[in-house]
Order: C-alpha cells, then structure tokens, then sequence
C-alpha cells in the first residue's frame, strides 16, 4: 500500500513539473523562414476583390493564367509543382494609384505555412494616379502540405 501510494505520488510531481514547465517556458515551435520568388506583380490585375490563391498543381495553373496572362503584359514562367507552388495576393480595387500589395514574409512551423501579407497605401501627402487600380503579386515557394494562414498588415506610406 505504502509502494503504491509511493509511486501516484511520484507521478503527481512529476506531472506537476512537467505542467510547471510548459506553463511557465511554453511549448518550443520552430518557425523557419521560407525563400520567397517574385514572378509578376502589378497594379492593373482583374482581380477586382482582396483575394489570396495557392495554385499547387499543373492544372490549376493553366487555369489561373488564362485568368491572369491578359494582365501582366509577359507570360508567367512553368513551374516545377514536384517541389514549389505558387501563391497570388490581389488586393482588389483601388480607387487611385499608390496602393501596393506584396507577400513580405512566410515561415513554417510544425502545423502551419503562415504568409505575411503586407497592404500599402497612400498617405495624405502622396501624388497618385488619379485612375482606378488593383494591386496583385504572385510568388513562388517551396511547396508543402501544411495548412496556409494568411496575416494582413496595413502600411501606410508618407510620401514628404
């Protein structure tokens, strides 16, 4: 009886060691930050609403290029889908120049691909084109089977 009273005791401390730890320093992730490969990126997309696409196969990507290809004055390159995908961020309609869209940072973890998404626009002292526009940049990354997470951040230029 002493034994196993003994024995829940020692696994009660150890429990609370091990729960004491991970409370007070957390669980370790590892975030590896990932290559990033600009192929297009402009300010007159047809994409007229904020929209991200991950494109990871042949087949997909023929299908968003007829979409794309009319907008982006050269032809997208061919990707090798065994080892990349691409990803596009579309701003959507804008009603002057000044506005630019761009993935400024992916890093992996062990559950999830998260992409940084970086929106800029015109401060009150810009000069902008005074035309409707829609900012777009499409990228390639290595590919992978984590989910994607996207995070928007707002910057906005000062242009003194």
């Amino acid at each position: 009886m002493n034994k196993d009273i003994a024995i829940l005791g020692g696994l009660a401390l150890l429990a609370f060691v091990v729960g004491g730890s991970i409370f007070f320093f957390g669980l370790k992730t590892t975030n590896t930050s990932l290559p990033v490969s600009v192929i297009a990126q402009g300010t007159n997309a047809s994409v007229l609403t904020r929209s991200n696409y991950v494109i990871k196969n042949e087949s997909d990507w023929q299908q968003f290029k007829t979409l794309f290809d009319g907008t982006s004055g050269s032809p997208l390159p061919t990707i090798d889908f065994s080892k990349e995908q691409a990803l596009a961020v579309f701003a959507g309609a804008e009603p002057t120049g000044g506005y630019r869209i761009e993935v400024s940072k992916i890093t992996d973890s062990t559950q999830k691909r998260t992409i940084d998404v970086t929106i800029s626009t015109p401060g009150p002292h810009c000069t902008v084109t005074q035309a409707q526009t829609s900012p777009y940049e499409i990228v390639v990354v290595p590919a992978t089977s984590l989910p994607l997470m996207h995070v928007d951040t707002t910057k906005v230029s000062s242009c003194q």
